[in-house]
């Protein structure tokens, strides 16, 4: 049987995200790594790799929510 997600996951995930967008910014997409992520979202690598297999699937997830949230903007000023 399936784990149910957690509660908070969501929050979880997009506090990830937010920490990853400032690290590739400040450092680079390629010279930031998993282990400093981890220690940026104070969460261990296990746990990261929980919600991330890799930083290529965080780097889609920031620009795919970042598009959601243009489209959003857009479609609200029509």
């Amino acid at each position: 049987m399936a784990r149910p997600r957690a509660e908070d996951y969501d929050e979880k995930r997009k506090a990830i995200l937010k920490t990853s967008a400032e690290l590739f910014s400040e450092h680079g997409f390629d010279r930031s790594s998993m282990s400093q992520i981890a220690q940026g979202c104070g969460v261990s690598k296990a746990l990261l790799y929980h919600y991330y297999a890799n930083k290529d699937q965080l780097l889609f997830d920031i620009i795919r929510d970042h598009l959601d949230e243009l489209i959003a903007g857009v479609e609200a000023a029509h």
